[in-house]
């Protein structure tokens, strides 16, 4: 290392210098659409699960100063054909007025699938990195809007049919802060999988929670064209909103989630050691 390089490393930043490079940070987290310190985090945590034996996991982790508990419960199975298709994915679930991020997972054989449990952590993760970032109650400032974000979670959990469930995740997922999270996600899934060319990770990503919600999106926007009348008595009768809303809205989801999809994968193949020198060699430490 040179001097002026020496120089340039031991550096002491001047606190007006640190706010400067937060503002910067935003900027970049907002381009790239990927959270390092999530991403980071995310990356320890399930590394203490793995290497945990128990199936009561209580982990504290730090996020813009604030201590925040991650609640992991864990069942286990002797093969993947135990679990049914629909179950398995890992589940996240943040209590923000108890700052408590809940997580139950599964392990296979006496394991636990790293890159579908990263894949949740960072999710979660970003929702409370939002959340004391901004030092707000909530994401939806609109108590209407917040409303139907609730009924479209509602309806997902316990949709009378197909059509309700497709509606309700083309609203649930038009909302940013849930797209953001699922983008996280998909990235730190990746980062976690065991993948020799590239390429591959068009292949895994398959396997991970966005991609599967786009795969309902294009289900749902397809079903919402074709079943107007339904769709139109749905959103007017449970939202109070127009088909013509819902349309573009549908149109929007799907747009916006492929878009960050893509912005996932360019970040992972940018980060992913190829080599298998070390695939994390790249996370702030």
């Amino acid at each position: 290392m040179s001097k002026e390089s020496a120089r340039i490393h031991s550096k002491i930043l001047t606190e007006s210098q640190i706010k400067e490079q937060q503002e910067i940070d935003k900027i970049i987290t907002e381009e790239l659409g990927i959270n390092d310190e999530v991403s980071r985090i995310s990356y320890y945590l399930t590394k203490a699960v793995v290497d945990n034996p128990d199936d009561k996991q209580l982990y504290r982790i730090v996020l813009n100063g604030e201590t925040w508990g991650v609640v992991v419960n864990i069942s286990n199975v002797e093969k993947n054909s135990d679990i049914q298709p629909e179950e398995r994915d890992y589940i996240g679930i943040t209590i923000f007025h108890n700052r408590i991020i809940q997580i139950t997972a599964y392990r296979v054989n006496g394991k636990i699938k790293p890159n579908k449990f990263r894949e949740v952590a960072a999710h979660e993760i970003l929702h409370v990195f939002n959340i004391t970032t901004s030092k707000k109650d909530g994401f939806i400032r609109s108590e209407r809007n917040f409303n139907i974000y609730k009924k479209a979670v509602e309806e997902i959990k316990k949709g009378t049919n197909d059509l309700n469930k497709y509606i309700g995740y083309v609203i649930y997922l038009s909302n940013k802060f849930e797209a953001n999270a699922f983008e996280n996600g998909l990235y730190s899934f990746l980062m976690s999988c065991d993948l020799m060319y590239f390429g591959d990770e068009k292949k895994a990503m398959t396997e991970s929670m966005f991609y599967k919600r786009l795969a309902i999106l294009i289900k749902a926007n397809k079903a919402i064209k074709d079943n107007k009348e339904e769709a139109t008595r749905i959103i007017e009768t449970i939202y109070g909103k127009t088909f013509k809303w819902l349309e573009k809205l549908s149109e929007k989801s799907l747009k916006n989630c492929r878009r960050q999809i893509g912005r996932a994968i360019v970040k992972f193949r940018e980060d992913y050691d190829w080599t298998h020198g070390g695939k994390i060699l790249s996370l702030p430490v």
